[in-house]
């Protein structure tokens, strides 16, 4: 398990840090696939983008507003992995919480 090796040795390995962008990705995914589930069944609008998942949900009383502030900031962070237009650092990706 990733969080078990501590942040220093972490960062310091290539290898454990493309499986926690992999990891932290996918992840992050099924959250949005499961939402989509959710909004499909439940006949709800549909969504125009990942982001609008969240909003969807919310709107729903299906989350928090609390919970829909961290699904918009992981949706972000999931962006940034995919599309790596902004460099994440390692230490910065082992705090991640989602």
């Amino acid at each position: 398990m990733i969080s078990s090796v501590g942040e220093e040795r972490f960062a310091s390995d290539e290898n454990l840090v493309d499986a926690g962008e992999r990891n932290l990705q996918v992840a992050i995914e099924a959250a949005i696939d499961v939402g989509e589930a959710l909004i499909a069944c439940m006949g709800w609008r549909t969504p125009r983008s990942y982001r609008n998942v969240g909003t969807i949900l919310f709107e729903n009383g299906v989350i928090s507003g609390a919970l829909y502030e961290q699904f918009k900031r992981t949706v972000n962070i999931r962006n940034i992995l995919v599309r790596n237009y902004v460099y994440i650092m390692p230490k910065d990706l082992y705090a991640t919480k989602i």
